[in-house]
């Protein structure tokens, strides 16, 4: 019975104890977008490979449409408003993008806010209108957080973003 008084204190007061979700709303607008095509990475790849007897008669992609392609870069820098109308900067955010197939890509994010910085990370698939990120920690007051970045459409080329942090 002393065991399980004890065991059911430690279950409240960890729960008292536990963190409780911030949420915040920002809308972000492209700032800047910086396009890195390594086609020339790609036509080092004919002919011999370096890793091996593998000789390749043709490059790995075909590239008939317009990019991206696997192994391409991006980067974007975002102004970060409180609103819709864009009156109140509140910070910015840069993505670094590498693009792997049908344009898709690993992004790492960081948002520079009031007090420190988000890290974060996630897969985006640029033929959709909306993508999640994971918030892998931060600096200054974001230090310890963890959480995830939800994106949504607005309207006036805006993106409605829902910072959930724990």
């Amino acid at each position: 019975m002393l065991v399980v008084g004890a065991v059911l204190s430690l279950i409240v007061s960890a729960s008292a104890e536990a963190k409780t979700a911030v949420q915040m709303s920002l809308y972000s607008l492209t700032t800047e977008e910086q396009f890195l095509n390594h086609a020339d990475d790609r036509q080092r790849g004919f002919g011999n490979n370096p890793f091996g007897n593998f000789h390749a008669p043709t490059a790995t992609t075909r590239e008939q449409n317009n990019g991206p392609f696997p192994g391409d870069n991006a980067v974007f820098t975002f102004n970060l408003y409180t609103s819709q109308n864009r009156k109140h900067l509140v910070g910015t955010a840069t993505f670094t993008c590498t693009y792997n197939f049908n344009k898709k890509g690993f992004c790492d994010a960081t948002y520079e806010l009031s007090g420190g910085m988000l890290v974060g990370a996630g897969s985006i698939d640029f033929n959709a209108k909306n993508y999640t990120l994971i918030i892998t920690g931060g600096t200054g007051k974001y230090r310890a957080v963890t959480g995830t970045v939800e994106s949504v459409q607005a309207a006036y080329s805006l993106t409605r973003l829902t910072i959930t942090l724990t």
